[in-house]
């Protein structure tokens, strides 16, 4: 494998150095680019070709290099490569230039200021793409396209050449527009400057061909042609025709901004091109360019400056759309050009096709925007006639704006004027200097970074401001107007007061501009050029939209996708007054509920009128308590947003209370307890998000539970750990919220698959997920810091501080973690999968999606998402109930109702646990007070109370009544564990004892499996039967009691204990049913002498008696190796390995309960096999398989996404572990406990040891999601430790009890002194006759089975 890898590499070393001496690349730039592409080879596996990634490197290398250029002053930037030249040589499209480029960007974290310039080359490749479609189209409409007019009469030798052909005329058109174009970034940066220079360059070739009536280039049916053109007296006209006007009617062009492109910028470089010798024509009527004596020279000069610029600016060449073979510098030569057949031609057309194929798939977001998703419910449907290219949008945007505009003026109206002078203050000189100003400052940056300040960028420059201030008057006036109908004048002059209403709103008006003009100068350029703020600049939006109702829908759409880039992320910057805003405010973060008015949900007319898109939504913003019960609502406005209002009759609804957007709302940040500023921001925040939890659950396919679950979850980490959003995107947390929610459900979801949903969205963006904030240093200036309302935040953010974001990722967050972290991978990351890797750079660390969510995310979310994982189908309704009944009772706030009642139902769930140790450890007690009988029978009576305390409290909403009887529960089944093992093993004959102490567990596994199928949401397992699923409880425990009435006391204990010889024998003839009992008599006897040769034996004599404490510890190790075993997490990972194989999510389940009936029968298997092979043989055998096919089950759960058999292994694995649990661990422990002892260290040892039981129970209940998180698919290694120690425990230690007397039992632990301190003792008390003494010391020697020896 190393041979191999270093003959490849050798091999690309070889090709990439050739590549660079084809290019005359420079040392320092050949080297730069290798080194780079050698350190992301390490890091990520790249996929595909290899040198495709190369040119990535070496175009970033060559971006960052520059050279001198030769004769002239300054440097080149390229190194005098263009990228087109460069693609060639690496025999890669640019299309999949542009999109390995930006993974190659994200792999390398370049700058942004490189990723900006990135965008700008793919940006204009987008706007050539489009005017090139347009240039063909027009083409064909004016001129004859090669392919139909490619024939020509036959000549003889002595007739001259025709000065140019179509084909030449379609190439020398374009190359010269572009040429024009890439000398004005204002027009190259403007969609609607190039179309319409596009437009002037085809008519300045058109009136070429028209004075010289080059009728064999001219398409007959165009309608700019001459009336007399197809007249017999037709004479060519001697100066230039002007068709703008037509060209403009024919694509939607504006024509007066046409013909201004046209004077300022097509004809004075067309005169520069003429005065510097590069061109020959007439300067002053701009003809003779196709003139034969000119032609030829024009061709091979156009051609040779735009190489000059395609090799000094390193873009990509333009002449790709042609279709040519080559792109060199004597391409254009016209000798090379002619072609002797038409075939020729036609092939070269062809070609041309051929590669124009290649972007037809090609849309950039760039220029054409996706809807947001939240524009979705408001937005008006396009008209069906109107041409969506991004050419007619835009320039449908601008005539629309004009038309708005038209016949008003850069200044105030005199309505505005009046509206002015009745406030108190005079603002009309401050308003009008204010917007000067900021006009003076817009042209000076927008004609920045040129090469020089030409007049005819300023031109540009100074009509967008002009444009601009009309429409800032208008709406000013407009807004007015609307505000003066809520506030008096007074009030209104107080507010028109504020700078910030008057900056943002001209912002936003220039912005809108330039929108419409579609120009590279995207949001948030305007905020930078101004120095303004996203946060102060997103709440004039709504207010300019209520006040404009004539804005165009691409508009509408654009000002929507603002607000939402500054919702997600530009308002959560370090430096954002947002931040300043949350520290003045002096109050927690709020709560959805406590943002949205009342006015947001109104019941509608109809039941019907609710719209089922909306559902989901609806019901994550409505969760309120006491919103919950309506069963019908309807979301008016969602997150108070007025785009959709705006079409319901705006203006009407203003008026309402309910409004949330006023000049009042922007400027006013002390209104009531919280700023109305910042409660619309949450309002509009959390709808924000709702649109996209909603959308992404929507692809995932979750349930709306899931759904509900993810919104909770989201909502508690904005209020609790609202820093964590400091410098991050919206996106992140939502990913980390939805995949921690799926793990904790128990959802088979991986990052993989919701990214993959998340690339799907309009708004999607992969340096979301590839570069996202771990940790940084302390900025100075920044906002202020949140307090933290949780002991948890704090403690993050003393480890980072920005957002909780540890620095060193520490392996302690995993031991201390309950829900799992996400698997990075053994394997390298690819460019389209990521593997939790992170990058230090200078003042912060940053680092992939799951790299964030293991290390800052996880450590501060995992206390409350475990709440999620709760171990029922039932758990979510009873913490319903919980949450009604502490509503109703106390009312609150939905978030602070649920945590409290999330701590109620742990409570609830832990109590029992609780209960079942206390009882367990308090069954000795009571078997030795009042007896086995009367102790079930007791224990029977409390069963019921505790069944009915919980199947009535959902009647008087009574959630103590829940807690008080589950606790009573734990406690009649804590005592059951310890009375019927105990009762079963004294009244069982020697040759049934081991068959009639299983019944014990197959009692045990046949309620599980009765519970199972009553918890299914069909039955039990829903709102209204949750409550009668607990109180079935009361059946078995009347059942019981019924029939236990009819049982006789056992014989051990009356006769033993209680020393009635007469009860006891009269219990032990009704349990045999034969007065044949002298034998078990004599056997009782026998153990009771055994028994008074030791002292009574308490919990401490238990302990430190020697003789005892190998039984005792046996038991123990007993018990624990049932709980210990791994089934528990068989039973967390059995729906998701039925998953894997190919059921569906409700099958699994069912299969789930399958278990249950495996689990049932196998019991009854084993009921005759525990006194044929033995209690020993039986825990061996079923020990050794669950180890066996527990190693299996982790081998699966490693490989099942490489090998897809595997998860039919797992499947098979997991059901063969639910065998030999049956068969071993899930009886005998219980069984084997109560042989070991003798009758009067039985109680006290059987009260341990269900002691034992239940804690261990309880803290594998606690401790198992840790070990999940932490150890995620290695989570059964532990448990299969633990079974190979207790299969060789068992082998060693743990002796054979079958077909033995308890006194044989015993004497097995009894040492040689122990037992002749007790034969002493016997002959003091009662000396037996010579046959017992010979038959005991028989006995001693050789027990039944033989000689055994001790431990």
């Amino acid at each position: 494998m190393g041979l191999t890898d270093d003959y490849e590499n050798e091999t690309m070393l070889h090709k990439y150095t050739e590549l660079c001496a084809d290019l005359n690349m420079d040392k320092m730039t050949t080297e730069e680019a290798w080194q780079s592409f050698e350190n992301i080879s390490q890091n990520y596996t790249l996929e595909g070709n290899k040198m495709h990634w190369l040119c990535c490197a070496l175009y970033v290398a060559c971006r960052r290099s520059h050279v001198p250029a030769v004769g002239q002053r300054g440097l080149i930037e390229g190194n005098c490569v263009s990228l087109t030249r460069l693609l060639r040589m690496c025999n890669l499209s640019i299309i999949q230039f542009f999109e390995k480029a930006k993974k190659w960007a994200d792999m390398a974290n370049l700058p942004e200021e490189f990723r900006n310039r990135l965008d700008k080359v793919e940006r204009n490749f987008a706007v050539a793409h489009i005017l090139y479609k347009k240039y063909e189209a027009l083409f064909a409409e004016i001129f004859t396209m090669p392919l139909d007019g490619g024939t020509r009469s036959h000549r003889s030798r002595k007739q001259k050449r025709p000065p140019c052909t179509s084909a030449e005329l379609f190439d020398f058109t374009w190359t010269l527009f572009s040429l024009v174009r890439a000398s004005y970034p204002s027009v190259s940066d403007d969609l609607v400057n190039s179309f319409h220079l596009l437009l002037c360059t085809l008519d300045l070739l058109l009136s070429n061909v028209i004075v010289l009536d080059r009728r064999d280039l001219l398409n007959p049916n165009f309608p700019g042609l001459p009336s007399s053109f197809n007249k017999p007296y037709y004479t060519p006209p001697i100066d230039a025709v002007c068709n703008i006007a037509i060209l403009c009617g024919m694509t939607d062009g504006i024509v007066v901004e046409a013909k201004s492109i046209k004077e300022h910028f097509l004809y004075p470089k067309v005169k520069e091109f003429y005065e510097k010798g590069k061109i020959r024509l007439d300067p002053t009527a701009f003809i003779g360019l196709l003139e034969q004596v000119n032609f030829d020279m024009n061709y091979k000069n156009i051609g040779k400056m735009y190489e000059e610029y395609v090799l000094s600016e390193g873009d990509f060449d333009e002449r790709v759309f042609l279709g040519e073979k080559d792109m060199s510098s004597d391409l254009f030569t016209p000798s090379k050009q002619t072609y002797d057949s038409v075939s020729e031609e036609s092939q070269r057309l062809i070609a041309k096709k051929n590669l124009s194929h290649q972007f037809e798939n090609f849309h950039p977001q760039s220029l054409v925007p996706p809807t947001p998703l939240t524009g979705r419910y408001y937005l008006k449907s396009k008209e069906p006639s109107f041409d969506d290219t991004p050419v007619s949008t835009a320039t449908h945007c601008v005539s629309r704006l004009q038309a708005l505009l038209a016949g008003r003026k850069a200044e105030p109206s005199d309505t505005l004027l009046a509206i002015l002078q009745n406030c108190s203050l005079d603002l009309k000189h401050s308003i009008m200097y204010r917007i000067s100003e900021l006009g003076e400052r817009f042209v000076a940056k927008y004609i920045e970074g040129e090469d020089m300040t030409s007049a005819q960028s300023v031109m540009i420059a100074q009509q967008r401001r002009q444009l601009a201030e009309t429409l800032y008057y208008r709406a000013l006036e407009s807004i007015c107007e609307e505000e003066s109908k809520r506030i008096d004048e007074k009030n209104l002059g107080a507010v028109l007061t504020q700078d910030l209403i008057h900056r943002n709103l001209f912002a936003c008006c220039l912005d809108i501009v330039l929108f419409s003009y579609n120009t590279t100068k995207t949001f948030p350029w305007i905020l930078d050029a101004l120095q303004l703020e996203a946060y102060g600049f997103y709440r004039i939006i709504e207010v300019l939209i209520r006040a404009e109702d004539q804005l165009s829908r691409d508009i509408v759409k654009h000002l929507n996708h603002i607000e939402e880039m500054v919702l997600e992320s530009m308002a959560w910057k370090w430096e954002s007054p947002l931040w300043d805003s949350i520290k003045t405010s002096r109050l927690p973060i709020p709560y959805c509920e406590q943002v949205s008015p009342r006015t947001l949900i109104k019941a509608p007319e109809e039941p019907n009128t609710r719209s089922d898109t909306n559902l989901l939504n609806m019901q994550l913003l409505t969760m309120s308590p006491n919103v919950a019960k309506h069963p019908v609502v309807k979301l008016e406005d969602q997150g108070g947003n007025a785009l959709d209002q705006k079409r319901n009759n705006a203006k009407n609804r203003n008026s309402s209370a309910g409004a949330s957007s006023t000049l009042k709302t922007v400027s006013d940040e002390n209104e009531g307890k919280r700023p109305a500023s910042l409660a619309l921001f949450f309002r509009k925040f959390y709808n924000l998000a709702a649109v996209r939890i909603e959308e992404l659950c929507n692809w995932l396919k979750l349930s709306k539970d899931v759904a509900v679950k993810i919104w909770t979850c989201f909502e508690h980490v904005i209020v609790r750990y609202h820093d964590m959003m400091r410098d991050r995107h919206l996106d992140q947390i939502l990913m980390c919220t939805i995949y921690v929610i799926c793990k904790v459900s128990k959802l088979d979801v991986s990052f993989t698959e919701i990214m993959r949903c998340y690339r799907s969205q309009p708004h999607s963006s992969s340096h979301v997920y590839r570069s996202v904030l771990l940790s940084s240093r302390e900025r100075p200036g920044s906002g202020a810091r949140a307090t933290s309302t949780s002991p948890n935040q704090a403690e993050g953010n003393e480890d980072s501080n920005t957002s909780a974001g540890p620095r060193d990722n520490t392996a302690g967050v995993r031991s201390s973690s309950t829900i799992p972290f996400a698997p990075s991978g053994s394997c390298p990351p690819t460019p389209t999968q990521m593997a939790g890797t992170a990058t230090v750079y200078p003042g912060e660390e940053r680092g992939d999606l799951i790299k964030f969510y293991n290390t800052v995310y996880v450590k501060l979310v995992q206390d409350y998402a475990v709440k999620f994982s709760t171990p029922g189908p039932n758990s979510k309704v009873i913490e319903d109930f919980i949450v009604e009944a502490y509503t109703k009772r106390y009312g609150g706030i939905k978030e602070e109702v649920r945590n409290r009642a999330t701590v109620i139902y742990a409570i609830a769930v832990a109590i029992f646990a609780v209960g079942g140790m206390i009882g367990g450890f308090g069954g000795g007690i009571l078997a030795n007070k009042l007896g086995r009988k009367r102790g079930l029978l007791l224990n029977n009576l409390m069963g019921i109370a505790g069944a009915c305390l919980m199947g009535f409290c959902k009647y008087p909403n009574s959630y103590e009544m829940l807690i008080i009887g589950r606790f009573i529960i734990g406690f009649y089944c804590g005592l059951n564990t310890s009375l019927v093992p105990m009762y079963i093993s004294e009244i069982a004959p020697l040759t049934l004892r081991g068959g009639l102490g299983t019944v014990n567990q197959l009692g045990v596994t046949i309620g599980l499996l009765v519970s199972q199928v009553l918890g299914i949401q069909q039955l039990l397992g829903n709102p209204e039967g949750w409550h009668l699923l607990l109180g079935i409880t009361l059946c078995p425990a009347i059942l019981q009691l019924v029939l236990f009435s009819f049982c006789p006391e056992s014989p051990r204990h009356l006769l033993i204990t209680k020393n009635r010889e007469e009860e006891a024998r009269k219990a032990l003839r009704r349990l045999r049913a034969s007065h044949h009992i002298e034998a078990d008599i004599e056997e009782m006897k026998a153990e009771e002498r055994a028994e008074q040769a030791e002292a009574r034996t308490t919990l401490c004599q238990l302990i430190r008696t020697t003789s005892l404490r190998n039984p005792l510890v046996i038991a123990i190790v007993m018990q624990l190796s049932q709980q210990l075993s791994g089934i528990n997490a068989v039973f967390y990972y059995s729906t998701v390995l039925f998953k894997n194989a190919g059921l569906s999510e409700e099958a699994a389940k069912y299969a789930t309960t399958g278990i249950g009936v495996i689990m049932v029968t196998m019991t009854l298997i084993s009921i005759p096999l525990m006194d044929k092979a033995g209690r020993r043989t039986l825990h061996l055998w079923g020990l050794g398989g669950m180890f066996i096919f527990s190693i299996f089950i982790t081998i699966s759960l490693l490989v099942k996404e490489l090998i897809q058999w595997v998860t039919y292994l797992s499947v098979v694995s997991v059901l063969l572990f639910v065998v030999f649990f049956a068969v071993g661990p899930g009886s005998i422990p219980w069984m084997i406990t109560a042989e070991l002892f003798s009758q009067g260290p039985r109680p006290a040892a059987m009260s341990l040891a269900v002691l034992v039981n239940w804690m261990a129970n309880f803290l594998v209940g606690i401790g198992f999601p840790a070990l999940n998180a932490g150890l995620s698919s290695y989570v059964f290694l532990p448990f299969s430790i633990l079974l190979a120690f207790f299969w060789v425990f068992t082998y060693r230690k743990v002796p054979e009890t079958r077909n033995k007397t308890f006194e044989e039992i015993a004497a097995i632990f009894k040492s040689r002194e122990d037992r002749m301190a007790q034969m002493q003792h016997l002959s003091t008390l009662a000396p037996p006759s010579a046959q017992e003494n010979t038959a005991l010391l028989a006995e001693e020697k050789f027990p039944k089975d033989g000689p055994r020896k001790t431990l």
